[in-house]
């Protein structure tokens, strides 16, 4: 059994996760950031929905003329309809986090991996280096005691 050093090819495999799953995080924090800006901005809409229910309503008992009702009630109409858009945009985004953290989870199981595998190519070849040393501190020894062997055999 040769073992080869492979602890380049890990760390470049290993490298390239790294810089997989920082590229992935950055864009997770813009999307986060997005989302809670649209979160925000639907607050804000149903804020303005309800002052504009209750201007309407305490209006109401002021005869208010019709077409300024229609007005206020096509306003409320039109923030309903773009509470719902930025509702399902912010599903959509949301989505996205999920699919992008998941992808951040097998980067950073890659990256894991590839750091393991440099760690047990580094201790193979420590392991080798010192099998190696072994057999030539044996060899060594024997060659001394071969030659202290014959050197007393015929000395």
């Amino acid at each position: 059994m040769r073992t080869r050093d492979k602890r380049v090819l890990w760390q470049f495999l290993g490298g390239k996760a790294s810089k997989s799953l920082e590229k992935e995080r950055q864009g997770l924090a813009q999307l986060e950031t997005e989302i809670n800006s649209i979160g925000l901005n639907i607050e804000k809409m149903c804020d303005m929905k309800k002052l504009y229910l209750q201007s309407l309503a305490s209006d109401s008992q002021k005869k208010l003329p019709a077409n300024r009702v229609r007005v206020i009630q096509t306003f409320i109409h039109r923030l309903d309809e773009a509470t719902q858009i930025a509702s399902d945009q912010k599903e959509n985004l949301e989505r996205q986090s999920t699919l992008i953290r998941s992808r951040c989870i097998q980067y950073r199981i890659e990256e894991q991996k590839y750091a393991s595998l440099y760690d047990k190519n580094s201790l193979e070849l420590r392991e080798l280096d010192k099998s190696l040393e072994q057999k030539e501190s044996d060899h060594m020894s024997q060659s001394r005691w071969f030659h202290s062997r014959k050197d007393s055999t015929f000395g």
